[in-house]
């Protein structure tokens, strides 16, 4: 917070990112929470993509989880 109670850019974000990354989860599974709370990077986009790929879902269904997971065309 600064001296007038307001919240500093960036704080927000790096107190996520950091329980995230604290978390027991692959890093395209940390992608894919972040993206969901609003903060895709484009690092991320691509090992998002293989990920939910690889998975036995129909297209709808890939297409779903990839738009809740921030990465959405």
């Amino acid at each position: 917070m600064d001296k007038n109670g307001k919240a500093l850019s960036g704080t927000r974000k790096a107190k996520i990112q950091t329980y995230i990354n604290s978390l027991q989860l692959s890093a395209v599974q940390k992608y894919m929470i972040m993206g969901y709370l609003g903060y895709s990077n484009t690092k991320g986009e691509q090992q998002v993509k293989s990920y939910i790929n690889r998975l036995s879902l129909n297209k709808n269904e890939k297409a779903q989880l990839l738009k809740w997971s921030g990465y959405a065309a």
